[in-house]
């Protein structure tokens, strides 16, 4: 494991800046072989290029550049998805609320990876899923399934 960054910021919607995420990625010289994405809603839907319905623009979005210039989607979770896909790079969804099941269903589908609920309320759940996912590069489905075995209880 090469090392997790964790990035996290105040809101201004009541949806998740998924694409933000995946596109610090995409554009992370030091591409990881797989992304595990932690939110507790669904990702914004209006698509590349268009305006945020409910943004309540910051400052920080007005300054030309910014990753929502205005309100405007530089990119979105659909577009990064598949570059990620190219270049081989799995993401393991992990939902905090059934809200985001769907949408973050559909990111692992499109990248390859797995989506599961994250309880929040299980101290071992997040050291579980860092886990789970890291062993399927190291050893596949069976180290999985010994880990499971040994520490899920």
């Amino acid at each position: 494991m090469g090392g997790i960054k964790c990035l996290s910021g105040q809101g201004c919607d009541g949806r998740e800046a998924v694409e933000a995420a995946l596109s610090y990625v995409n554009n992370d010289p030091g591409l990881p072989t797989r992304v595990l994405l932690i939110g507790d809603a669904p990702p914004h839907n209006e698509g590349k290029g268009k305006k945020l319905e409910q943004l309540t623009v910051h400052a920080s979005n007005l300054e030309r550049g910014a990753f929502v210039e205005g309100g405007v989607l530089s990119t979105d979770y659909k577009e990064e998805c598949a570059k990620l896909k190219e270049k081989g790079v799995k993401v393991f969804p992990f939902y905090l609320h059934a809200g985001a099941k769907q949408s973050f269903n559909e990111i692992a589908a499109m990248t390859g990876g797995e989506s599961a609920e994250l309880d929040a309320r299980d101290p071992e759940a997040l050291v579980h899923a860092v886990c789970e996912t890291a062993l399927e590069d190291i050893g596949g489905e069976l180290m999985q399934m010994k880990y499971r075995a040994q520490y899920r209880t």
